[in-house]
């Protein structure tokens, strides 16, 4: 769950580049694809959490000794965190688009 939310959010971001005209880099940092994006969409976002994400990416695709998160692997709480995040930036997305 956790890992698939980081792919909804870079998804969503990527879809408002589109929208707009934008290139799409193959970029798959949520963090930079929201510096890409702030200026197009009318909310704020976590960057905290986006760069969690982010360690759950790369993470997830070339795992390391300690985990995903500084703290190891993401427990529930952290997942279902992730998820509604995901779920609220996907919403403010389609709304827009």
């Amino acid at each position: 769950m956790a890992f698939h939310s980081q792919q909804c959010v870079e998804k969503c971001f990527k879809a408002v580049l589109e929208e707009h005209g934008k290139k799409v880099p193959k970029e798959y940092s949520t963090l930079k694809l929201y510096g890409l994006t702030k200026e197009l969409i009318p909310f704020e976002v976590d960057t905290e959490i986006l760069t969690d994400l982010d360690g759950l990416y790369v993470e997830s695709r070339y795992p390391g000794e300690l985990g995903l998160l500084p703290n190891g692997k993401p427990t529930l709480a952290d997942a279902q965190q992730f998820y509604a995040f995901a779920q609220n930036v996907y919403r403010q997305i389609e709304r827009m688009l």
